[in-house]
């Protein structure tokens, strides 16, 4: 009986110590899944983000994440494409030197807010970027998901 017990024990001592070791060191593979929908612009920080202004645009000024860590960008006029990636702790990197079309217009500056983050932060259907400082760069909020 006490081999059982001590066996039991021992099982469950595994189970957690292997559940903790799992959960806390998990591979933040799953994290893009929260950014992956279409967001638009709330506010940017030195810029004017208003209804007057989206509508004037060509195009809605709006970010699309996708689940294989790339992402549409429009900033109203222009549409591009950037690669990012997410880290532990909300780290954020978006890589914007993909392909990009070149129209001028009343530029809503989504590109220049993932160039510059270090940090993102999504909560429901609100999304907040970062800079290395931790001065808060622009908020969006979700279209779609």
């Amino acid at each position: 009986m006490r081999f059982w017990l001590w066996g039991a024990a021992a099982a469950v001592v595994l189970a957690v110590v292997g559940g903790f070791f799992v959960l806390g060191n998990r591979d933040m593979a799953d994290e893009p899944v929260a950014l992956v929908g279409t967001w638009r612009p709330v506010s940017i920080t030195g810029f004017v983000v208003d209804e007057e202004r989206r509508a004037s645009n060509r195009s809605e000024p709006v970010i699309t994440f996708r689940g294989d860590l790339t992402a549409q960008v429009s900033d109203g006029c222009n549409v591009g494409q950037i690669r990012y990636r997410t880290e532990a702790g909300g780290g954020f990197s978006g890589d914007t030197s993909g392909p990009w079309t070149d129209i001028g217009c009343e530029n809503v500056p989504n590109t220049d807010v993932l160039a510059k983050a270090v940090r993102v932060d999504v909560r429901g259907d609100d999304l907040t970027f970062y800079g290395p400082a931790g001065d808060e760069l622009g908020r969006y909020a979700r279209m779609s998901g």
